[in-house]
C-alpha cells in the first residue's frame, strides 16, 4: 500500500469531551476560495477547521442528534447542514448563528448542498424524499418542491455543476436523474438507472462531462456512460447502454466515490480504511487502479475541493485532508520543444514557431523524456503498474515500442540510446531507441545508497538520486565521477541550455551547483517550489514557489518578479517572455520585467558600462532597487534612479560628493539632513562643508569644536556669543584658557562661590574683591599651604584648507 500525501490528519476531539473519546465526523465539505473545511459530527456539533494551519476555528450550535451532511454556499458567508432530527438548517459563519430552520422532513437529512447559482437547497432524506428549498424566502416548513419516487430510502442528492439537473441514490438500488422541461416547471424523473445489485451509498457527476456519473454500493464502484445525444430527457435506459465494471473487495464496504475536480480519476473510501484512485480511460479489461492507500479508519464521507486536487474524507475519529495524486502537469523540455499531457492527448509545443501540435498516446501518465532528434518520446504508462512505452510521435501513425514494467523510470543519455532504472532487481539497463540490451550496469557496486530515480546529466552521464545525496554517474566508465549531499529529496534536475551549471529544486531548498556538482550556492524558501527554468542570456534561475515568479542569482540572491493567483510550472525562458504550464496542462505566456536581476548580475559581473547602459535606456524599478545598490557600494550608480531628495543626499554623501549635496541640502532645509551633510563632510575632510552644514542646523556646540579643533579662533568666539549658552560659553573659556571668561560666565549664571574660587586661584585680585562684597558673609574659605596651577589646553591645529583622507577605493 502507498502512503496518501497528507496535509493534514484531525482529530475532533475537544478537552470538554476528552472522557467521551473520539467524535466521528459523519460530513464534511470545503469552502470554495478559503483554507477552510467543514466537519458535521455524531454529537451534533458542526466545527470549522483551516486545514493549512491544522485548526479549529469555531464551533456552531448543535442539532439535536447526528449531522449527516454539510455544505458551503459559494456566494454567501453561509452553510447548510441536515442531520438525524430532520430539520435543515442555514447558518452564517461569519456570526455563528443559525440563519434559517427548514421543516418538513420525516427521517433523517442525509445530504444536503446549495444550488451552484440559485437560492436553492437540496436535501436527500431517509423519508423517500427530496426536497428543494428556497433559503431566501426565509420560510420554515415549506420546500419549494417535494420530489417522490423512490421507494427506500434516499442517502444522496447533487445538483448538477452547471446544469439543473439533479443526481440522487437510493437504498432501493437505483440511480435517477431528475430534470426540467421549463424553469421553475419542477424536476421530473428523466432516467432510472437500475444497475446496482444493493443499495447505493453515493452517485456524483463529472465535474464538466454530463454523460458520465460514478456511483457506488457496498460491494462495488461504477462508472456509468450515458450513451445519449446529450439531453437527459428520454426514456429508461437499457443494460447495454450503461458501461459498468463490479470492483469486489473482500471484507469491505464503499461507502463513497466522487470524481476529482479538473481531472478524470475517481476516489472511493471504505470502511476498512482504504482509499483507492481509479483510472476511467482504462475502465475495461485492463488494469485501471491508479492507487491504494491504507488509513485504517472507517470512512464514512467523502467531499472534493471545488477548484483543486484536495481531498476531504471523514472517519470515525475525525478527518483526513490530502492529495491522491501531484498537481505538477507531465511535461519535458528539450532544446525548442516543450512536450506535455493533458487528457489523452500529446502536445508538443514549438518555442521557435510558437505552434503547439497534439498527438495520440495511450494513457501518459508521466514524461520522462524527451528527444526530439528522433521524434522520440519516453513515457511512464499506467498499464500494469510501473512500466514505460516510446513514442514516434512524427511518423504517418503514432508507433510505440510495447510497455515495460518492472521500471522506476527511463531517460533518453544520447541520440540513439536511452537508460532505464530496473526495480527488481535495482539496475541500470542501456538500451538501443529499438529497445536491444547494450549493457547492465549493477547500482550496489557503484553507491551504497539506494538509487530510487534518475536525471540526465549530459550526453553519456546520469545523476542518480537517492536519499541524502546525488551522484553523477559515467554509463562509459560505470564509474561515480563526483556527488553533492542534499539537505533534502532533490525533485527535479534543471541544467542550463549550455549544461555548465545546475538547479537542484527540492520542497524548500533550490541548490545551484557546477557541472561538476560543486556547490554554489544554497537559497532556502518558505513556501514550497513548484518549478525552474534558466534564463541563459543572464545565467539566472527564474523559479515558481506557490504564490510567485521569483529569480534566484549564482550567488544565492532572490527577488520576486511576480505574484501569482494560481500556481504555475516554468518550462523555458526567453529574452522577457516566460512559457509555463497551469495544472490544467494549459500554456500561459507571462512577459516579465527582467531589468532588475539584469542589473544585479552585471554589478556581480563587474559589467560596469551594461550597467551605464541600462540606466540611460530603460525604466529600473526605483526606491528597492536604490536601497540594492546603496547596500552593496554603488550609490553613484543608484543616484540617477533617486528621485527622493533625501535619498538623493544620502547617495552622493556616500559616493564623496559632498559639494553635490549642499544644494538639496538648502532646498529640503532640515536640521537633519544638515547634520548628515556634515558628518559625510567631514568623512571626506571636508571642513568648510562641514562648518557650514552645522551653521545651518544651529548645532552650535560641533560647530565650535571644529572651530577650537582648526585654530579658527576668530570664528569661534563669534559662535560662542551668538549661541548664548552659558555651558557653551564655560566650554570655550576652558579650551582657549581664558581665566577672566570662565570667571565671568561662572558669575552671570549666578554662582558667585565658584566664580570667587576661580578668581582667587588665579590671582584676578580686583575681580575676586569684588565678587567678595556681592557674596558678605557667605565667602567661602580656600585651603592654606596649596599652590594653584592653570592647565592650559593643547594648541589646535591650524588648517586653511580641506583635511587630507585616505584615498577611497570601493570593493564590489
Amino acid at each position: 500500500m502507498k502512503k496518501v500525501k497528507m496535509m493534514i490528519r484531525s482529530e475532533t476531539k475537544s478537552s470538554e469531551d476528552d472522557d467521551q473519546g473520539d467524535k466521528v465526523v459523519l460530513g464534511v465539505s470545503f469552502h470554495s476560495k478559503r483554507p477552510w473545511i467543514l466537519a458535521s459530527l455524531d454529537r451534533g456539533g458542526i466545527e470549522l477547521w483551516d486545514y493549512r494551519m491544522v485548526a479549529l476555528i469555531k464551533r456552531f450550535g448543535k442539532h439535536q442528534l447526528p449531522v449527516r451532511g454539510v455544505h458551503f454556499n459559494n456566494l454567501r458567508p453561509l452553510f447548510v447542514s441536515g442531520g438525524d432530527d430532520f430539520v435543515v438548517k442555514v447558518w452564517n459563519y461569519d456570526t455563528g448563528k443559525c440563519h434559517l430552520s427548514l421543516l418538513g422532513h420525516e427521517g433523517s437529512v442525509r445530504t444536503v448542498q446549495f444550488h451552484p447559482d440559485s437560492p436553492w437547497i437540496l436535501s436527500a432524506s431517509e423519508d423517500k424524499t427530496i426536497r428543494i428549498w428556497d433559503w431566501k424566502s426565509g420560510q420554515s416548513g415549506q420546500s419549494l418542491y417535494l420530489l417522490n419516487g423512490h421507494t427506500d430510502w434516499v442517502t444522496c442528492a447533487s445538483f448538477h455543476p452547471t446544469t439543473g439537473s439533479i443526481l440522487s441514490g437510493s437504498r432501493d438500488q437505483t440511480v435517477r436523474i431528475w430534470d426540467q422541461e421549463k424553469p421553475f416547471s419542477g424536476p421530473f424523473v428523466s432516467k432510472v438507472l437500475t444497475t446496482h445489485t444493493k443499495g447505493v451509498n453515493s452517485v456524483s457527476f463529472h465535474p464538466t462531462d454530463r454523460r458520465l456519473i460514478v456511483s457506488c454500493s457496498d460491494d462495488q464502484v461504477k462508472l456509468l456512460c450515458l450513451k445519449t445525444d446529450g439531453s437527459l430527457a428520454g426514456t429508461r435506459l437499457k443494460t447495454e447502454d450503461i458501461l459498468e465494471t463490479k470492483h469486489p473487495l473482500d471484507d469491505d464496504t464503499y461507502t463513497n466515490a466522487s470524481f476529482q475536480v479538473n481531472s478524470s480519476p475517481i476516489v472511493s473510501t471504505t470502511t476498512r480504511g482504504r482509499i483507492r484512485v481509479w483510472d476511467p480511460s482504462v475502465w475495461d479489461s485492463r488494469r485501471n487502479e491508479l492507487d491504494t492507500f491504507d488509513l485504517k479508519h472507517i470512512f464514512s464521507s467523502l467531499a472534493v475541493h471545488p477548484e483543486t486536487n484536495l481531498i476531504a474524507a471523514g472517519h470515525d475519529s475525525g478527518f483526513i485532508v490530502f492529495k491522491p495524486d501531484r498537481q505538477r502537469p507531465a511535461f519535458a523540455v528539450s532544446g525548442n520543444f516543450l512536450t506535455y499531457v493533458r487528457g489523452p492527448g500529446l502536445f508538443v509545443y514549438d518555442f521557435c514557431a510558437q505552434r503547439e501540435s497534439q498527438h495520440p498516446a495511450n494513457h501518459i501518465v508521466k514524461i520522462f523524456s524527451f528527444n526530439p532528434e528522433r521524434d522520440a518520446i519516453l513515457a511512464s504508462s499506467n498499464v500494469d503498474g510501473a512500466s514505460y512505452e516510446m513514442y514516434y510521435y512524427l511518423q504517418p501513425t503514432l508507433t510505440y515500442l510495447p510497455a515495460t514494467t518492472n521500471t522506476v523510470s527511463a531517460i533518453f543519455v544520447s541520440t540513439d540510446t536511452f537508460v532505464v532504472l530496473q526495480k527488481d532487481p535495482r539496475m541500470l539497463l542501456l538500451k538501443t531507441l529499438d529497445g536491444s540490451m547494450l549493457s547492465q550496469i549493477s547500482l550496489p557496486l557503484i553507491t551504497e545508497a539506494t538509487v530510487d530515480t534518475i536525471f540526465y546529466a549530459g550526453t553519456g552521464y546520469l545523476l542518480c538520486r537517492s536519499e541524502e545525496k546525488l551522484e553523477m554517474l559515467d554509463l562509459q566508465q560505470s564509474l561515480v565521477v563526483c556527488e553533492i549531499q542534499t539537505p533534502s529529496v532533490v525533485r527535479s534536475v534543471v541544467w542550463s541550455s549550455d549544461m555548465e551549471r545546475v538547479a537542484l529544486l527540492s520542497k524548500h531548498t533550490i541548490m545551484i551547483a557546477s557541472k561538476s556538482l560543486v556547490l554554489q550556492c544554497t537559497l532556502h524558501e518558505t513556501n514550497r517550489v513548484k518549478s525552474g527554468a534558466w534564463d541563459d542570456g543572464f545565467g539566472v534561475l527564474i523559479y515558481t514557489t506557490l504564490n510567485h515568479l521569483k529569480f534566484c542569482l549564482p550567488n544565492g540572491e532572490s527577488g520576486i518578479i511576480r505574484t501569482l493567483d494560481v500556481p504555475f510550472y516554468v518550462t523555458k525562458v526567453s529574452r522577457d517572455l516566460v512559457y509555463c504550464l497551469d495544472r490544467q496542462v494549459k500554456l500561459k505566456i507571462f512577459r516579465i520585467v527582467s531589468s532588475e536581476y539584469a542589473l544585479k548580475v552585471s554589478l556581480l559581473r563587474e559589467n560596469f558600462d551594461h550597467v551605464k547602459s541600462m540606466i540611460r535606456t530603460s525604466q529600473l524599478p526605483g526606491q528597492a532597487m536604490v536601497h540594492y545598490l546603496q547596500q552593496k557600494g554603488f550609490p553613484e550608480v543608484a543616484f540617477p534612479l533617486a528621485h527622493d531628495e533625501k535619498t538623493r543626499i544620502s547617495l552622493v554623501i556616500e559616493s564623496g560628493n559632498i559639494d553635490a549635496a549642499v544644494t538639496p541640502a538648502r532646498t529640503l532645509n532640515e536640521k537633519d539632513q544638515w547634520h548628515k551633510l556634515a558628518v559625510g563632510a567631514l568623512r571626506y575632510g571636508r571642513v568648510g562643508v562641514a562648518k557650514l552644514a552645522y551653521k545651518e542646523a544651529q548645532n552650535w556646540q560641533r560647530l565650535a569644536f571644529l572651530h577650537l579643533l582648526t585654530g579658527d579662533l576668530k570664528n569661534l568666539e563669534s559662535v560662542v556669543e551668538e549661541s548664548n549658552s552659558f555651558m557653551l560659553k564655560f566650554e570655550h573659556s576652558l579650551f582657549v584658557g581664558d581665566v577672566a571668561s570662565r570667571v565671568k560666565v561662572l558669575e552671570d549664571a549666578g554662582h558667585l562661590p565658584l566664580a570667587y574660587i576661580i578668581a582667587s586661584v588665579h590671582g584676578l585680585c580686583d575681580t575676586a574683591e569684588l565678587l567678595a562684597n556681592k557674596l558678605g558673609h557667605n565667602v567661602p574659605s580656600l585651603p592654606e599651604g596649596k599652590k594653584s596651577s592653570l592647565p592650559m589646553p593643547p594648541a589646535p591645529i591650524l588648517c586653511e584648507h580641506d583635511l587630507p583622507v585616505l584615498e577611497k577605493k570601493f570593493v564590489s
